[in-house]
């Protein structure tokens, strides 16, 4: 599956110019922290997993844990 990160701005007449679209990390997160403690709880992707918000919890803490060298479950 391919995703486009431009689309062709089409209001320009005399030239077809590609409008680039980049994504900021950090709001991207918080866009799927709202989606996810709103109403729907729940993201599917295109081949029908289920992604929670608990799994990106799971994430942080196993990246804090590795990343000062402490992990939880070894203590």
């Amino acid at each position: 599956m391919y995703i486009a990160y431009y689309f062709i701005n089409s209001l320009s007449s005399m030239e077809k110019k590609k409008i680039f679209v980049l994504l900021d990390p950090c709001h991207m997160l918080k866009l799927i922290r709202n989606l996810l403690f709103g109403k729907l709880q729940v993201i599917v992707d295109g081949d029908g997993n289920i992604i929670k918000w608990s799994f990106l919890e799971k994430f942080f803490f196993f990246w804090y844990n590795f990343k000062n060298n402490t992990f939880a479950c070894c203590n």
